[in-house]
């Protein structure tokens, strides 16, 4: 169960407010994120009508291709309604 504090802070409590286009990237090279908190969020964006993209990434190193990221993720978003 999520502290008190922990609740406010997640962005799975304010997805309603979110604006713009909007963007989930889930690598799963980072152990410290769940793909089940991803998952939530997108869940919650859905129930908010709140349009969105989600990209996977499967065991990628960001740090070692940014820019390609960066580019890849640039046109994701403008393609985004």
């Amino acid at each position: 169960m999520m502290a008190q504090k922990d609740v406010k802070c997640a962005a799975v409590t304010h997805a309603k407010n979110l604006k713009g286009k909007l963007l989930l990237v889930h690598d799963t090279f980072d152990y410290d994120v769940h793909l089940s908190n991803t998952m939530q969020l997108a869940y919650a964006l859905q129930k908010a009508h709140k349009p969105f993209a989600l990209r996977e990434r499967v065991d990628k190193k960001w740090f070692l291709e940014l820019s390609l990221i960066a580019t890849k993720l640039e046109v994701t978003i403008n393609a985004l309604p």
